[in-house]
């Protein structure tokens, strides 16, 4: 594997948003490419880790999965690195993270309504 790649469900209007809201929150363009032009690229990603969640590969060719990902991300690309530090530092804050990102998952389409504002 080689990165920074950020795999997203294409399919998803909640996580297409999202990865372009975290794009515009950096001047230099995140390679990042929808999940379903990726299946057989990486056998280590089974369809059910694209479907559930966000897949990024940093630049060092580590993959990292839901919450993991999005602050693995932002750290590289200098968009915030506060998230991974507490992510990795302060004791349950990774459970915690994790559980938030499964609740967001399993809810992206009425979130999608609710935050992009199309009921």
């Amino acid at each position: 594997m080689k990165g920074p790649l950020l795999i997203y469900d294409g399919e998803c209007r909640f996580c297409r948003r999202s990865v372009d809201l975290l794009q515009s929150w950096t001047p230099l363009k995140i390679p990042a490419r929808p999940s379903q032009e990726c299946e057989g690229m990486f056998p280590e990603i089974s369809r059910k880790d694209f479907q559930g969640a966000l897949q990024y590969i940093d630049r060092k060719g580590r993959l990292h999965s839901a919450a993991r990902a999005v602050f693995q991300c932002m750290d590289d690309h200098n968009i915030a690195d506060g998230p991974l530090w507490t992510y990795e530092n302060i004791p349950g804050a990774a459970e915690i993270l994790e559980w938030g990102y499964r609740l967001v998952a399993r809810n992206r389409g009425l979130l999608s309504k609710i935050v992009f504002f199309k009921l």
